[in-house]
């Protein structure tokens, strides 16, 4: 049987459909929205019915309490996820009032929910238009401005919120993200101390603080931190009646350990070798996927699932505990590799079927999860940029990747002639995707598992980064002190791949020792030469060093190719020198940034911030412009 309260709230949604379905009499808006108000059908619902076709009244005020109709309704089909009929009433109210801010605020509102970020975003800039002032709207452009990995835009919409509502914990604490994002971590830092003075127990800020802690090498606060991690996450730790381990001696006792998320095991489980130095036997405690390839780890003594029955143990503790236990320091990481293992016969198998292949293999991982999150946004390679990499002659490439996407595969392969392994079916993704590693001389990959695996399985791996990097990567580092076999490589502005492959290409190509590439194979486009030749003038002319990756190409070898372009192209002589301007005030900005004592809420600060994002803005459109004048010259 339905409780009482289900029973009264489907039976309230039949009764506001059937009124506003009404065809041939006036309708009764005030009963609506009296009923919307008395049962709250704002607030979450368990069930809705389907929408119904409307009529649409002819009075002023009918227009206006239906308009309130249709966006309470929205929002109730909302509640339940069910975006599609929230976007029908949404468009119904729109219908009488275009000139609405609030109801073009809901349609991007879930535009957004539906990943069609493009068109939110376009939505929400007419929402802004009409109402510069609503604060849903400038933290929907915001939210969505950062989904599309555009921070600076997204900063400067969520310094106009905190504006209008300087009380509003939330605004404040996605700000410090941002600037975390954009490698202001100090300020970061700041704000999320701010936040944790209002909301002490705000566990998303506290794992924050962590990870910005981590990633400036602070590992004596970050890891009491990383303690929120799972609470930030909401994610459900096994109730144990036995103690949780707190570092005391383990010698004949039974350690239970158990951790969800698979980059976190891969990079965490060489903790297992410690306590087994103890004296101590290991249980850990997995999702089922992982079972298999982290039973093939030697420190392991039982590999279960959540869903065994777990064996007896004396004490228990998480796995993202461990560092805090070991009270781990930079100098101190536990690095010796490998501590993760490939199934022997599977790898044998695939050797077999590689031996007449080109003598050096790479495996190749470009692709994120799919999914509307930021990180994996940021992480994830386009397909058309790869062509760096595509072109190298000599080497043989082999997808990682584990995505369904057959389509994108399929694309790839076609492009690249890259080979894909005929997977054994018999064994889950890791522990394949192990067994393949290990016949490869090379693994060139995003921040993903993959990397992780790699790493811990002693593999020489390449990661490619974005601008903001996970905070086991730390700052400013082309090495890793948890994985010694491995080697970095960042982006030197946010989404700027471009440059990322084309270092990746000159290393690849040098390794291979054929003396020289492909002319374009490493040739940056115009518009990234011309941004990175400016700052390298203006670092010459201030004899420092240079931050931001231009130590890759010598100025000899970009001024070649920049005189090169601008034969072809004369134009671009005048975009040069409106590059260098930009240049010169953005550095001057972050020299001012970066010796000023404000606090981040001081006025001054922000409008550093503020002219900050206007110089990327106008960068941006000198690049857009750069781009632009090729194409249509070479049409």
């Amino acid at each position: 049987m339905k409780p009482n309260y289900l029973i009264k709230t489907q039976l309230i949604f039949v009764f506001l459909l059937a009124i506003i379905a009404v065809n041939n009499k006036a309708i009764e808006f005030e009963d609506i929205a009296a009923a919307a108000k008395k049962y709250n059908i704002t607030q979450d619902q368990d069930q809705a019915e389907q929408p119904q076709e409307t009529k649409i009244p002819d009075q002023n005020e009918h227009q206006r309490q239906y308009i309130t109709a249709c966006i309470q309704l929205g929002i109730a089909f909302e509640k339940q996820k069910k975006y599609t009929q929230a976007l029908d009433y949404y468009k119904k109210a729109l219908t009488i009032d275009t000139d609405q801010a609030e109801i073009h605020y809901h349609i991007a509102h879930v535009l957004r929910q539906l990943e069609q970020l493009d068109a939110a975003l376009v939505v929400y800039q007419k929402a802004n238009t009409l109402d510069p002032n609503h604060l849903g709207t400038l933290c929907g452009l915001a939210h969505t401005l950062n989904l599309l990995d555009r921070s600076q835009e997204a900063l400067s919409f969520y310094l106009k919120a905190l504006e209008l509502k300087p009380t509003a914990t939330a605004i404040l604490y996605n700000i410090g993200s941002l600037l975390n994002n954009l490698g202001y971590t100090d300020k970061a830092i700041e704000i999320y101390h701010k936040v944790l003075e209002q909301k002490p127990d705000d566990a998303s800020a506290h794992f924050s603080l962590a990870r910005a802690y981590l990633s400036i090498g602070d590992f004596e606060r970050g890891w009491n931190q990383y303690q929120w991690r799972s609470k930030a996450l909401n994610e459900t730790l096994p109730e144990c009646k036995q103690p949780v381990w707190n570092g005391s001696d383990l010698k004949d006792k039974t350690l239970l350990i158990y951790g969800k998320n698979a980059r976190e095991i891969f990079q965490f489980i060489r903790y297992a070798k410690l306590i087994k130095e103890q004296g101590a036997q290991v249980i850990f405690q997995a999702p089922s996927f992982l079972t298999e390839i982290l039973s093939l780890c030697p420190y392991l003594d039982h590999v279960i699932s959540q869903d065994d029955p777990v064996p007896h143990f004396d004490v228990h503790i998480p796995l993202i505990s461990l560092p805090l236990i070991f009270k781990t320091r930079l100098e101190s990481i536990p690095a010796h590799v490998p501590y993760l293992h490939a199934d022997k016969n599977l790898e044998e198998s695939y050797r077999s079927r590689l031996a007449k292949n080109q003598p050096f293999k790479i495996g190749l991982c470009w692709q994120a999860t799919r999914g509307k999150q930021t990180a994996a946004v940021a992480k994830s390679i386009p397909l058309e940029q790869l062509a760096p990499l595509l072109d190298i002659e000599g080497i043989e490439l082999y997808t990682l990747q584990t995505s369904n996407d057959s389509k994108e595969i399929g694309d790839i392969k076609a492009l690249s002639k890259m080979q894909s392994f005929e997977s054994d079916q018999t064994n889950d993704r890791f522990t394949d995707t192990a067994a393949r590693m290990k016949n490869l001389d090379l693994i060139i990959s995003i921040d993903s598992w993959t990397a992780h695996l790699a790493g811990g399985l002693g593999l020489p791996v390449w990661v490619m980064l974005p601008y903001h990097a996970d905070w086991c990567w730390l700052s400013n580092r082309t090495d890793s002190p948890w994985y010694p076999t491995m080697r970095l490589f960042r982006q030197s502005e946010p989404g700027n791949w471009h440059s990322v492959l084309a270092l990746v290409a000159q290393e690849l190509t040098s390794i291979l020792q054929q003396g020289c590439q492909d002319k374009d194979a490493d040739k940056l486009a115009p518009d990234e030469l011309i941004d990175q030749i400016t700052q390298c003038n203006i670092a010459m002319e201030e004899k420092k060093e240079d931050m931001n990756q231009i130590a890759q190409y010598n100025h000899d070898h970009l001024y070649s190719m920049y005189q090169e372009y601008v034969r072809q192209y004369p134009e671009l002589a005048q975009y040069a020198q409106h590059m260098e301007e930009v240049n010169k005030q953005l550095a001057w900005l972050e020299e001012k940034r970066t010796h000023s004592n404000q606090s981040v809420f001081d006025p001054q600060y922000i409008d550093i911030v503020r002219k900050a994002c206007y110089a990327y803005d106008i960068k941006t459109n000198i690049k857009k412009k750069i781009k632009a004048l090729v194409e249509n010259q070479n049409l």
